[in-house]
């Protein structure tokens, strides 16, 4: 297996630039998964200096793709497969990145069954929770089916 530093994110989820919300995954087995994302000066859902609201969200999403793609590759064997957001519930969004911030975010497994995910998600600056939620994405994968 790879080192996690090795691992091209672009190679574990169908999201590319500029709309990729991920740099680079820090850790992940099945239960969790910890990636890093810095906010670009300008793009996608940046406005004011700052990630707008949609694109915290689509972060955190993309935070759990990431996860499924690894869990996918490296862990099941199986090919990346497209995903969708089903699901965002209990966002606490205390305040935007700002363009710059290093982001470090956790996704903690809360259920994975048969292409369905769902996942605490919590965003960091530095030391400061600045987004949280659970968030709920499904898998097109037909595979998913036999697990």
């Amino acid at each position: 297996m790879k080192p996690f530093e090795d691992i091209a994110v672009g190679t574990l989820m169908p999201q590319q630039p500029p709309f990729r919300f991920v740099d680079r995954l820090l850790f992940c087995d099945e239960q969790c998964a910890e990636v890093e994302f810095t906010v670009p000066e300008a793009g996608i859902f940046v406005s004011g200096g700052a990630l707008q609201p949609g694109g915290v969200v689509e972060h955190m999403a993309q935070a759990c793709s990431v996860m499924s793609g690894y869990i996918a590759v490296y862990i099941r064997f199986l090919p990346v497969s497209v995903g969708y957001l089903g699901h965002v519930r209990s966002l606490q969004l205390h305040r935007l990145p700002l363009a710059g911030e290093r982001l470090h975010t956790r996704v903690e497994v809360i259920e994975d069954i048969f292409g369905i995910f769902m996942a605490r998600v919590s965003v960091c600056a530095g030391d400061e929770c600045i987004a949280e939620g659970v968030i709920k994405t499904a898998s097109a994968a037909r595979e998913n089916i036999a697990q």
